[in-house]
């Protein structure tokens, strides 16, 4: 018990380095040191103890926040879960920078911006999107290896304290929701500008993501604050 109180603080210093300088130290700092992040540590620790693998991978949890700056944000982009396949999720939803292969999930969204920007960017590490001021977050941050088993009950609290933080900072963001299972988060962020899209995965069925033009909604959105359109 000891030896995983010992781990589970030094994973703790690992996230706070991974943050520093990126703006977002005053929120997830403050989640690091409080009970709900060594319940968080215990848990998985203890999947793993089972042998339950899960991902993606420590070093890639708040890859997020680390490509993202606070100050920059402008939209934020929520997903379920990560990729279930072992190595596939790198931390940022629908990105695929770990196996440089195109998920079909990623297809899809490609596929929809192709209609507003032809000459759009097809790199599958979306990382760029992040740089541009996208905070993309995955409702669940882990998931279980070759399952459905998203840790929402597990990530709940983190997600509400994260995203409260900045709706009490900031207003007006633009935020996506993918899929009716993340509008659990509309009553953290009431000061935000809220757009619902049908989540990517639902195009397996209809045969094309109805997507509503979000992509370069998001840029008129941004264009009549004056702000930067984001190069997708």
């Amino acid at each position: 018990m000891e030896d995983n109180k010992i781990n589970i603080l030094q994973k703790g210093y690992y996230l706070k380095n991974q943050l520093e300088n990126t703006g977002w130290e005053h929120i997830i700092n403050t989640w690091i040191e409080d009970e709900n992040y060594f319940s968080v540590m215990s848990k998985l620790i203890n999947l793993s103890n089972a042998n339950k693998k899960f991902g993606p991978k420590l070093k890639d949890w708040l890859k997020p926040f680390i490509e993202c700056h606070y100050d920059d944000t402008e939209v934020i982009f929520i997903n379920i879960g990560p990729y279930n396949k072992l190595h596939d999720a790198d931390g940022i939803p629908f990105s695929c920078s770990n196996t440089n292969e195109e998920h079909s999930l990623l297809t899809y969204i490609f596929d929809a911006l192709a209609d507003d920007y032809p000459k759009y960017n097809r790199d599958v590490d979306l990382s760029r999107w992040c740089k541009q001021g996208v905070l993309m977050l995955n409702l669940a941050m882990t998931v279980e290896i070759n399952t459905t088993n998203n840790h929402f009950g597990l990530w709940e609290p983190f997600m509400k304290h994260v995203l409260k933080k900045i709706n009490d900072n900031k207003s007006e963001l633009i935020v996506v929701l993918f899929g009716n299972k993340t509008h659990t988060v509309k009553t953290w962020l009431s000061k935000q500008t809220i757009i619902d899209v049908k989540h990517p995965a639902t195009a397996t069925y209809n045969g094309k993501w109805d997507n509503k033009n979000i992509f370069s909604l998001i840029n008129e959105k941004l264009i009549n604050k004056n702000k930067k359109p984001i190069e997708w």
